[in-house]
């Protein structure tokens, strides 16, 4: 039987200790570990408990064999959001749609960002269609940014970016970097 790693439910989030070897491994930034961290894969909210419900799937069914049922179910049946942009890639599409529904994508992307990590950090090992899933989201979440800081008024205003909005491109560049490592 294959050995899973699982966070403390009592403890203060994800650690090294509670995490596969080969996550430790090449995941060494802090960021990955913090669970008050917005911008890491499991320190908002919907990386938390998405990181929290995928402990519960692997204690209950073993191996996550079919990812994106466990996405759809996470989405689409916990979030009560649509799932038929996953794999969205246009940006006029991706821009249109963020400001008619400003979370969806924020949200989605990081419930795949997180699984994605999530299991990689639980058994050591990433699902293909994860990767692709992740690839896309960080992109998406990229394309968003980069959109706010080209059009955000008030740093317009006053000649400057928020500086948000660069820690969030740098760790969103980190965690694509990163994933091109994860076997």
């Amino acid at each position: 039987m294959p050995e899973f790693y699982f966070d403390d439910p009592e403890g203060a989030g994800p650690a090294r200790e509670t995490s596969h070897p080969a996550f430790v491994k090449i995941l060494q930034e802090d960021f990955y570990y913090d669970c008050m961290d917005e911008f890491s894969p499991f320190g908002n909210d919907d990386g938390a408990d998405t990181l929290f419900r995928l402990q519960d799937w692997y204690e209950e069914y073993g191996h996550l064999k079919d990812p994106e049922n466990f996405l759809k179910d996470v989405i689409e049946g916990a979030l009560g959001m649509d799932t038929q942009h996953l794999r969205l890639t246009d940006k006029n599409q991706i821009i249109k749609i963020h400001g008619n529904e400003v979370f969806l994508f924020n949200t989605i992307d990081n419930v795949i960002i997180a699984t994605t990590f999530g299991q990689y950090k639980i058994e050591g090992r990433l699902d293909a269609s994860l990767r692709e899933l992740a690839q896309i989201a960080l992109e998406r979440q990229k394309m968003i940014t980069q959109y706010q800081i080209d059009n955000d008024e008030l740093s317009l205003e006053m000649g400057g970016v928020d500086p948000m909005f660069i820690t969030y491109l740098s760790r969103l560049q980190k965690m694509q970097e990163d994933l091109q490592l994860l076997k």
